[in-house]
């Protein structure tokens, strides 16, 4: 976890992939609050609506809408 606590700008790409297990939900949400109390940038990319990143659960979902936003592209695809 250190690891990835320590870049500048941290992006995690395809994060509506994850299984979703309660495991994943616990490490992902301490990384962004780790994240979030250091005041360092993280990107978080998905093929998710708002309404399927409400699953994350809500205080990960406050801590994206806190400090930067969510910013929905519904344009088709380009393949």
């Amino acid at each position: 976890m250190k690891f990835y606590r320590n870049f500048p700008l941290l992006v995690i790409d395809e994060i509506s992939k994850a299984r979703g297990t309660e495991w994943e939900e616990q490490l992902l949400y301490e990384l962004i609050n780790s994240r979030y109390g250091d005041m360092t940038d993280t990107l978080l990319i998905t093929n998710a609506t708002t309404e399927q990143l409400k699953r994350t659960g809500d205080s990960l979902l406050s801590r994206l809408q806190q400090t930067g936003g969510i910013i929905e592209c519904n344009w088709r695809p380009f393949a």
